[in-house]
């Protein structure tokens, strides 16, 4: 249901990790891998970042490093938390900024990826389009 109607779900590994007795003991036992091979539209999230010290850069680099994300499953959690998120205006206004955004980053990678990892480059650049 969730997948065939494109819901997102917001997951902040941190969070779930302080408050989650299962995934305290390992983190790995996240669902959300498991969300991402059933493609399911999954995005990161801080959930309440002064509790739990942690930033979107902190939540994207612990997905990486845990559920060892390729270049491309990570370009779709981050796109889908931009394409799901709600922010004001129609569909279309949202559609043509993301197509834009999407041709910057592809741009900014093209020339960035070949001195750095993807995800040093995404650490980078995260926060300029967060805050």
């Amino acid at each position: 249901f969730i997948a065939n109607r494109r819901i997102c779900v917001e997951v902040c590994l941190t969070s779930n990790f302080q408050t989650d007795p299962q995934i305290r003991n390992c983190i790995k036992s996240h669902p959300f891998k498991k969300m991402l091979d059933e493609h399911i539209s999954v995005c990161l999230n801080t959930d309440n970042r002064t509790v739990s010290k942690t930033s979107l850069c902190d939540e994207i680099k612990l997905a990486v490093d845990i559920f060892e994300l390729d270049r491309d499953q990570l370009w779709e959690v981050i796109s889908n938390g931009f394409k799901r998120s709600f922010m004001p205006g129609s569909y279309a206004d949202k559609r043509h900024i993301f197509k834009r955004w999407r041709s910057f980053i592809n741009t900014y990678l093209k020339y960035v990826m070949q001195v750095n990892s993807y995800i040093e480059v995404m650490q980078t650049f995260i926060p300029l389009i967060v805050y």
